[in-house]
């Protein structure tokens, strides 16, 4: 781990500085990464927002503006670590091996006991809303919509459900986080885990894209099953891939006796 407050990543040829600034950022939680990049336009630091960087200056590089992308990332890391001291969050992801295994059901469960946010990652178009009986105005397509007002919205867009259980909708449309940019499920675990001491996230069945990224980010994975051989081969392979895409944390099995 870099002996340092600040890491600067500059872009090389062929090697965006945003690319490995996310493998600095997981691996040093604690240091403020400055992006320096030769394109400092919206989608430079919408990458910045994705990866966890804390500033971004432009190439070539002026002794006034590296000092201010330095203050701003100080400033930055200091706020991250007033947050973490007040919230030490926790997120869970729940999939499923395959379709009817009772994801949802168990989300629910597990947000209810544990009286945690439960978001909808799962991509249904009957999804954990229309279980609840509810009619959301808004869901997780204003989040996806946000870009660099993610944080801010989560909590806008949260529906509470009694007695206590707070919801974060999925879209009526699950194309819409299809289409979202590479990185958007590890910033919503990021958010989300700064600032709810537990969170549940539904992620039916792990479908590339942002659910995918919340699997891999998560600091708890459940792969949801029930007793049939066909399900049970199937949770094998979730495991199995969990493990290739690099998740965070050892899969757990759960076993749905629903039959």
């Amino acid at each position: 781990l870099p002996a340092c407050d600040v890491l600067l990543v500059a872009d090389a040829p062929g090697m965006p500085a945003a690319r490995w600034a996310e493998d600095a950022a997981r691996a040093s939680p604690d240091v403020a990464i400055v992006l320096l990049a030769e394109d400092d336009g919206v989608e430079t630091y919408r990458a910045a927002l994705r990866v966890g960087a804390c500033a971004v200056a432009p190439l070539p590089v002026s002794p006034a503006g590296l000092g201010a992308a330095v203050a701003d990332a100080l400033r930055a890391r200091g706020a991250r670590a007033a947050t973490r001291a007040m919230v030490a969050g926790r997120v869970v992801a729940v999939a499923g091996a395959r379709g009817g295994a009772g994801v949802s059901a168990v989300s629910l469960a597990l947000a209810a006991g544990w009286h945690a946010l439960l978001v909808d990652l799962a991509g249904s178009r009957a999804g954990l809303a229309f279980a609840l009986g509810l009619t959301p105005d808004r869901s997780l397509a204003e989040l996806a919509q946000a870009g660099e007002a993610l944080a801010a919205g989560i909590e806008t867009v949260a529906v509470e459900r009694p007695p206590g259980l707070r919801l974060v909708p999925g879209p009526p449309d699950p194309d819409v986080l299809s289409a979202v940019a590479s990185g958007w499920g590890l910033e919503l675990v990021r958010e989300v885990r700064a600032r709810e001491a537990m969170s549940v996230i539904d992620l039916g069945r792990a479908a590339p894209g942002p659910a995918r990224e919340a699997l891999v980010a998560a600091d708890r994975l459940f792969v949801v099953v029930t007793p049939v051989r066909a399900a049970l081969e199937a949770a094998r392979s979730v495991v199995l891939d969990a493990a290739r895409w690099g998740a965070a944390a050892a899969p757990e099995l759960v076993v749905n006796r629903w039959s």
